[in-house]
């Protein structure tokens, strides 16, 4: 018997339950189901079976997609599909199902059973009315369709939570490697239960190849890493992985990722780039990724020109034996956006790559710059090398400025006295001399609060959720002025006080604003006010003029009543050496305040007048 036939069996046997006990719809006129919108997953499969003849819906002239397959109605569903007779038994050889009550089911169950569609019984409970699992499902289907079972019985399961100690996991390798299942987001969750409308896809997938999922080929679908071209991070949240490079439906989605995700990349195609997900193939959108080093990292500005000595190869990786991404011809001029051991981070066809130091001229390019760094405090000192231990050659005091010629951490190369050398830049503000104020500059921003900490609370409103709002339209703005931008959570999870302030050293922050809303026992406490450490540091001045032109701002432009920039020692400004200040937005337990706090158009205004201060302290 061909799978097209036993198919078409199959899906007249699922059917046949509603005529045991319903007279179905009449078959003769064109049949729509009000329960079965264009926007069902299965729309396309369901009415390409009616247009067959084979399924006609319920009496009351609907489908019920989303009624669930029991094992008893598959028993019946095996046995008329694979063209079986059911036994005639006068006792049956289950306790739960009522020979007397249901002669037909009973010889059904009995030949399936017999003719191992089902796992082995020896508590005498076939369990007729308990819905089929898609466990159970994949060994009710690969062996009635007789696919090819044993074909793909050694191969490693396609999904995280199938592994070859599974029962099913021949059944479930047969379904997917014939294009009849997907799962979801890279499982197949065997646990679950099946419905008539994911059953007619099913179904539909067998007969007609047009409705077939993409197959999978061992050397076509896993990853050669001979093909390897570097890595790649997600920047929006939310973002599905897909099967097949389109977005035609959603029949192809196997996974989703939020923001900062990295993945192996092996090849740019069109407006996709193929990634690797749960070890296989994938697509995810070229939109919404961005090449990022082999530590995952953004490569940043670049920190200063080099000659090449020679043809020189660029490698995805660190590392000789690594891919080769392309090449520079001797006397090319080579970006340079970070050192790693022996190795140069560059790029090439805009991918990151590394070439070997000793292929280029010792020479660096020192080009023109637009960037002035301004002192912030005292006998800053300019030393000979980006390190404490290098040599003193100089000191700034505050308000002296230097022409920065790169910046590599958290040392900027300087021009001094017309000569080169390097200063901390935690004490120097970076003033572009062109183009946007905000261009280049790195900001971290701190959404107070998350996860377990909620913050100021009035359900059911909780600050953790407001000031993230408000933090990634912040986060928007800047960015569109060229702004690198860090936020030290990007979801609603728990950070330490010490890992924001870990987090901002670590991303080498220039500016750090620590976003909250306020609260207090009486609720005619209302306002806005801005902080910074008490703690004496270099830099008092500098969080005194950015607490002031962002308090300024939100008071203006929020109509807030202005409770002042104050000095207080918050843990995330006490412990940061670079201006940092801490805005309490307005009060949460103040009904006013709360209003506006609450209102995505007064969202909006505290994120643009946020932005407009930190602007407004870069053009002083």
């Amino acid at each position: 018997m061909t799978m097209k036939r036993v198919g078409i069996l199959f899906i007249i046997a699922m059917f046949t339950l509603t005529i045991l006990s319903n007279t179905e719809a009449s078959a003769n006129s064109k049949v729509t189901f009000p329960d079965v919108p264009n926007s069902l997953d299965g729309y396309d499969e369901i009415y390409y079976l009616v247009e067959k003849g084979v399924i006609h819906g319920f009496p009351e002239g609907v489908f019920k997609p989303k009624n669930l397959v029991t094992r008893g109605q598959a028993a019946i569903m095996v046995i008329l599909a694979g063209g079986y007779e059911p036994l005639v038994v006068s006792t049956s050889s289950f306790d739960d199902i009522d020979i007397k009550r249901k002669p037909d089911l009973s010889g059904y169950v009995e030949r399936a059973v017999s003719l191992g569609f089902f796992d082995s019984i020896t508590n005498r409970k076939f369990n007729p009315d308990q819905p089929l699992t898609r466990g159970e499902m994949s060994k009710v289907l690969a062996t009635a369709l007789k696919l090819n079972i044993d074909q793909y019985a050694s191969f490693e399961s396609p999904f995280s939570d199938i592994n070859t100690d599974n029962k099913y996991h021949k059944y479930i390798n047969a379904l997917y490697y014939n294009g009849l299942t997907v799962g979801a987001y890279g499982k197949y969750s065997p646990n679950d239960q099946l419905t008539r409308e994911h059953f007619s896809m099913f179904v539909a997938r067998a007969i007609n190849e047009a409705f077939r999922l993409p197959v999978d080929v061992a050397g076509v679908h896993f990853p050669d890493e001979s093909k390897y071209i570097g890595k790649v991070a997600a920047t929006d949240n939310y973002l599905y992985v897909r099967s097949t490079p389109s977005t035609a439906n959603k029949a192809n989605i196997v996974g989703q990722v939020n923001k900062g995700h990295v993945f192996d990349a092996y090849s740019i195609e069109g407006d996709w780039i193929k990634v690797t997900y749960n070890n296989r193939y994938a697509y995810v959108s070229a939109q919404y990724l961005k090449f990022v080093d082999q530590n995952g990292n953004p490569l940043g500005s670049k920190l200063y020109s080099v000659v090449a000595a020679d043809n020189v190869s660029v490698y995805v990786k660190n590392d000789e034996n690594s891919n080769i991404l392309g090449a520079f011809v001797n006397g090319a001029i080579i970006d340079v956006y970070g050192v790693t051991g022996d190795w140069y981070l560059t790029k090439v066809n805009n991918q990151p790559g590394y070439i070997k130091i000793s292929q280029t001229s010792s020479q660096q390019v020192t080009e023109p710059t637009d960037l002035i760094g301004r002192a912030t405090a005292n006998s800053v000192r300019v030393r000979t090398a980006p390190t404490t231990s290098g040599e003193i050659i100089g000191e700034l005091n505050r308000g002296d400025e230097v022409s920065v010629l790169s910046i590599n951490g958290f040392w900027a190369k300087v021009l001094y006295n017309d000569k080169e050398g390097y200063v901390h830049k935690t004490y120097l503000k970076l003033l572009n001399q062109s183009g946007s104020p905000l261009n280049g500059r790195i900001i971290v921003l701190d959404p107070g609060h998350g996860g377990s900490d909620p913050g100021a609370v009035r359900l059911p409103y909780m600050e953790k959720t407001i000031v993230f709002s408000i933090t990634n339209i912040l986060k928007q703005k800047l960015e569109k002025d060229g702004a690198i931008v860090h936020l030290t959570r990007t979801s609603d999870t728990y950070q330490s006080l010490e890992n924001r302030v870990k987090f901002a050293q670590d991303h080498y922050a220039e500016i750090f604003v620590s976003i909250h809303t306020n609260s207090a026992e009486d609720p005619a406490a209302l306002g806005t006010e801005t902080f910074y450490s008490v703690t004496a540091n270099d830099n008092e001045k500098e969080d005194n003029a950015l607490a002031s032109s962002i308090n300024s701002q939100i008071v203006k432009n929020a109509n807030t009543v202005n409770r002042g920039v104050k000095r207080k020692d918050f843990y995330v400004i006490r412990h940061s050496v670079f201006p940092s200040v801490l805005v309490e937005l307005a009060f949460l337990s103040n009904q006013n305040d709360r209003a506006k706090l609450t209102s995505p158009e007064y969202q909006e205004i505290f994120a643009d007048s946020i932005y407009k201060g930190i602007v407004e302290y870069y053009q002083k």
